[in-house]
This record gives structure tokens, sequence and C-alpha cells, in this order.
């Protein structure tokens, strides 16, 4: 009885050990392909994108539905300065005044669409004698806040002399307006052509 009990126990010890080895063998060969891939990621040249250019007519709304991120831009850094990235271990200066300059001009674009913009749409809806439900007009600003970074970006390209000129305080209110009108036509023209639901 006793040695029945010790064969029975010694079987199910070693089916146990057998799974664990296995399941070691599994998880090692895991590990080896993952530093494989790491490896061959690690030894992926670079992509270098020398210059984008973004050229616009106009800001104007014309379909209200999911979001665009296009690469880094100073609104991503949040609420600090950075003077120095690290990019594939080499060290670049950033211009520390440039992303000072967008953060106020932002400031002033997105006071603007927080104050001042809802009162706009309103006067434009009585103008052209529609009503635009509240979900709307959430989105409409929403999706200009979104767009208000490119403009700004844009017109800081145009009158900047270069990557490190440095931007007046008139420049900055410049730009503010400038987007600021850009928004104020593309909004008109979104309420100009509204259709409501329903109505052709």
């Amino acid at each position: 009885m006793h040695s029945s009990f010790n064969s029975s126990y010694f079987a199910q010890l070693h089916r146990y050990m057998q799974w664990q080895t296995d399941r070691i063998r599994q998880l090692e060969q895991k590990v080896d392909l993952l530093e494989k891939r790491l490896e061959a990621l690690k030894q992926q040249r670079a992509i270098t994108v020398e210059k984008i250019e973004y050229n616009f007519d106009q800001l104007k709304v014309e379909k209200l539905e999911g979001s665009m991120s296009i690469g880094l831009s100073p609104s991503g850094l949040g609420n600090q300065s950075v003077e120095e990235l690290a990019v594939g271990g080499q060290v670049i200066h950033t211009n520390t005044s440039r992303s000072e300059s967008y953060e106020r001009i932002q400031n002033i674009v997105l006071t603007y669409l927080e104050a001042d913009c809802p009162d706009e749409l309103s006067e434009l809806e009585n103008k052209y004698s529609i009503r635009l439900d509240e979900d709307l007009r959430e989105k409409i600003i929403a999706d200009l806040q979104n767009q208000a970074g490119l403009r700004i970006e844009h017109y800081m390209d145009t009158l900047m002399k270069g990557p490190q000129h440095i931007l007046t305080p008139d420049d900055e209110q410049e730009i503010a307006r400038r987007v600021i009108e850009d928004i104020r036509a593309g909004v008109e023209q979104f309420v100009s052509h509204y259709k409501p639901e329903g109505k052709e």
C-alpha cells in the first residue's frame, strides 16, 4: 500500500516537473525571440524627415468627427520648457523662445475659443436663422482647438526669419489675431452652409 502511494506520488511529481521544464523552454524561446526582435529594431536605420510644409488657404470646419495628431508640437511639451532633447543618443538644442511664444499665442487663441467663440456662434445663428444644438457647438469648438496649433505653426514659420529668430510681443499678437481671423472665417463659412439633418 505504502509503495503504491509512493510510486503514484513520484509519477505525479515527475509529470509536474516535466510540465515545468516544458513551460520554461517555451518561455526561454519567447525571450530569445523578443531579444532578436529588439536587436533588429536597434539595427534599423532611423528615418529622417527633412522638411514638412503645411499650406492652408483658410481654416474651415467640414466634418466633425475623429481626431488628428501630427508629430510632436510644443503643445505636447506641457508646462515645461525643453532646452535639450536627446534623439538617438545625440543631444539637439531647441529654440525655447519659440516654444514659449507658441504657448503664449496658443493661450490667447484658446481663451478666445472658450470665452468669445460661443457668443459669436450665437450671433451667426441669428444672422443665418439657424439653430445649432449644444453638442454640435461643443464639437465645433473642440475641432477648432485641435486645428489651432497647425495655424499657429504656419504663421510662426511665416514670421520667423530663421530657427533662432525671436518673436516680439507684437509678432505674437499678430499671429494670434490672424489665427482668430481664420477661425472666424471658417466658422462663418460652416454656419452659412449648415443644413440641419432632415432639411435640405
